[in-house]
């Protein structure tokens, strides 16, 4: 009899442990639910009464144009799900030696850019190798700012190289890549390379737009008072790609642009 009644209260108590558990576990999820919608409306709120970052409001770009966006995930709560996670990326820096890294014509030029622009602690060009979820990736551009919790890759597209003319970066042949990303917790933007041989201080004011979009600091666009907005860029596909290499399309922005030579 006592054993029975032992093995009752045991499950009661059981029980009990059970239901506070999901209590504080309901408590800790509903707190961490109403901060993040709490911080959506202040950045909303924010966004609406600046002008300034019109081409920043939502997550979603225009499709088929240059720049492409893509928000860190942990940022898009229109479905309430507060279960998304960072994939904590593994910093290493690049050796040259194991491991091949083929520079864009504009990288150099676009990184001067950059150091004018923005803070010289937080840039980097091919200097890290980030391992996300055991895929490993090379931004051509790195901005990774610890204070603030900030992560962007920042990529140059180009429609085909130049000695075997393959098509790349057509339709969506880095969606899986930028995936990892922005799962990490990184944003990713992405200019045509013709958007940088044309427009190089609107590129750095997009990424400036958002920097403001992400701090709520618009100290960041202090710099761009006379810079124009970034005017689009249509994105390629494969046969339109294909079609640019026949004619060497790159060659007519890249010779514009003094020291680099296609």
């Amino acid at each position: 009899m006592e054993i029975v009644i032992f093995i009752v209260v045991l499950g009661l108590l059981w029980e009990l442990i059970g239901k506070i558990t999901d209590y504080f576990s309901d408590k800790s999820a509903s707190r961490k639910y109403e901060a993040i919608v709490k911080e959506k409306i202040v950045k909303d709120n924010y966004l609406n009464n600046s002008r300034r970052l019109k081409n920043i409001k939502t997550p979603i770009t225009i499709i088929n144009q240059y720049p492409v966006l893509g928000y860190p995930k942990n940022e898009k709560i229109d479905n309430y799900d507060i279960k998304l996670y960072y994939i904590k990326p593994e910093f290493k820096k690049v050796e040259m030696y194991d491991y091949e890294i083929v520079k864009g014509a504009l990288e150099n030029y676009f990184f001067q850019r950059l150091l004018k622009y923005f803070n010289q602690e937080f840039i980097s060009n091919n200097k890290y190798r980030i391992n996300i979820n055991k895929n490993y990736f090379v931004p051509d551009f790195a901005y990774f700012d610890p204070n603030k919790n900030i992560l962007i890759d920042i990529e140059i597209d180009e429609p085909y190289t130049f000695r075997e003319k393959k098509v790349i970066h057509n339709g969506n042949s880095d969606s899986t890549r930028d995936m990892y990303f922005q799962r990490a917790g990184w944003a990713v933007i992405r200019f045509s390379e013709k958007q940088i041989s044309e427009q190089p201080n609107s590129c750095c004011k997009f990424i400036a737009e958002y920097l403001t979009y992400k701090s709520l600091d618009d100290s960041y666009l202090v710099d761009f008072k006379e810079v124009p907005d970034l005017k689009n860029d249509k994105r390629w596909s494969y046969e339109e790609a294909l079609n640019y290499a026949s004619v060497d399309y790159r060659k007519r922005y890249l010779n514009n642009v003094i020291g680099v030579r296609p």
